[in-house]
């Protein structure tokens, strides 16, 4: 059985950030599952290569600098999508569970989804990940100057502001023959700051995904969605006391010294909470050693 997800934002926005994280967790939470890939960049990034090899009369691509093109012609993307669809009909396992990441970035995504056949969306779900245009620009200069992966290619800011910046993200998906997707397919997440923030709604969705698809199929993991939320926050606020123990004992204004001890002191419940759970885990933990 195949599921798709489709990823959806734009450059810079995190969507490549969040395949590598679905894939890991897939591969350590939900290893029965395949996972495979579509990404338009790359498709793009071929047909831009085989033009600079065969020059058309009209060109539909111009290069740019670090080994970046920029989109002339905007059919081409459209293309693209058809191309997807093909590769992924002809690749899908139908014995095996898989999830099928499919992502890109388009203006208008009503107009990009009705591309594809309304069977195609059958058991498909859609992320979109919201990024304002400043972050998403920031962003992709970052990843060209340090790249830690692979796949940060460079995106001109020209086509950044000028054809992304127009992006809309549609309340409600419909396919070609006017069909409305179930909302509870679709999410929207923000991502404009925290990554762990980020993966853990992330992984809330894969969660729904799967367990609505396979019911039988459950997670590895040990930890639950609360536990999880609270890992998450504690090196933030080890940090925040780490520092505020710091400052208060090189500062001498009083104000500033009560201030953050008022911050501190309602901190103190959160650290007890998180005290006693882990008491309760290994607790738990040591009971189920000795019944063995």
């Amino acid at each position: 059985m195949s599921v798709k997800l489709f990823i959806l934002g734009r450059p810079g926005s995190g969507k490549s950030t969040a395949f590598r994280f679905i894939r890991e967790l897939l591969k350590h939470q939900y290893n029965d599952w395949f996972i495979a890939h579509y990404n338009d960049y790359d498709i793009l990034q071929e047909l831009f290569l085989r033009e600079k090899l065969f020059p058309p009369k009209k060109a539909r691509f111009e290069a740019k600098e670090l080994d970046g093109f920029d989109v002339l012609d905007f059919t081409v993307l459209d293309e693209v999508l058809t191309i997807i669809e093909k590769s992924a009909r002809a690749s899908t396992y139908k014995k095996k569970e898989e999830l099928v990441i499919i992502e890109f970035a388009r203006q208008d995504y009503n107009e990009a989804l009705h591309l594809f056949s309304d069977s195609f969306f059958k058991d498909a779900y859609f992320l979109f990940l919201d990024a304002d245009l400043p972050t998403c620009v920031q962003r992709v200069k970052d990843r060209v100057t340090f790249p830690p992966t692979p796949d940060n290619h460079y995106v001109s800011e020209n086509i950044l502001r000028g054809y992304y910046g127009k992006q809309v993200i549609p309340p409600a998906i419909k396919t070609k023959k006017g069909k409305k997707v179930d909302r509870d397919r679709t999410r929207i997440v923000s991502n404009r700051g925290d990554l762990d923030e980020l993966n853990l709604k992330i992984e809330d969705i894969i969660h729904y995904i799967i367990e609505e698809n396979s019911p039988i199929t459950k997670p590895h993991s040990i930890v639950l969605p609360k536990q999880r939320k609270i890992l998450v926050r504690m090196p933030h606020l080890l940090f925040f006391t780490f520092s505020f123990h710091t400052f208060s004992f090189h500062t001498k204004n009083l104000q500033i010294k009560t201030q953050l001890t008022t911050q501190l002191s309602h901190m103190r419940p959160f650290f007890k909470k998180l005290q006693k759970m882990f008491q309760r885990k290994h607790t738990s933990s040591a009971l189920e050693s000795s019944d063995r």
